[in-house]
């Protein structure tokens, strides 16, 4: 019987993911997206873009959907974010900074944990993707709800 991988193992490197400052707006977030992740023809799954604070923390992410919320004024007709949660003192939505509809980040794992743990933290707070933090504090990687499936259906399924 083999040994269940640990997180470091089936972890994609933090680098390989698109990045952004929480101050960054939705149009620049929007083009990040739209360049580094759509634009390719083999890209990064989930489609989630990471949000650091000045000292390079991560603070949150932001995906699509959570994208195309803060948007929903321009594509909607409004043109203007509405408030309270996306009021842009009336600038066009597209301005409004990143922070106003990233995620927090509020659960990790540590890359030697086991990919069940991993499993369980996914489903528990249902992301696309944990980020792992080494030594609790220093960014290192984030691991796939796609790898994690892949290792736990290896085991389900015998092989």
């Amino acid at each position: 019987m083999t040994a269940q991988p640990t997180v470091r193992e089936i972890m994609v490197d933090v680098f390989e993911y698109p990045h952004i400052p929480y101050w960054f707006t939705l149009r620049q977030a929007a083009g990040i997206i739209r360049n580094t992740l759509l634009g390719q023809e083999k890209h990064v799954q989930p489609l989630v873009v990471l949000v650091f604070d000045e000292k390079y923390n991560l603070v949150g992410m932001a995906n699509l959907r959570d994208i195309m919320k803060g948007l929903e004024p321009l594509w909607s007709g409004a043109g203007t974010a509405g408030a309270p949660a996306g009021d842009t003192g009336g600038k066009p939505a597209s301005e409004a900074p990143i922070a106003t509809v990233m995620r927090s980040a509020a659960a990790f794992v540590e890359p030697d944990a086991s990919v069940a743990d991993a499993a369980r933290i996914i489903g528990e707070h249902g992301l696309e993707l944990v980020p792992v933090l080494e030594d609790r504090k220093k960014l290192i990687g984030v691991v796939r709800w796609q790898e994690v499936f892949q290792e736990c259906s290896r085991a389900a399924l015998g092989g």
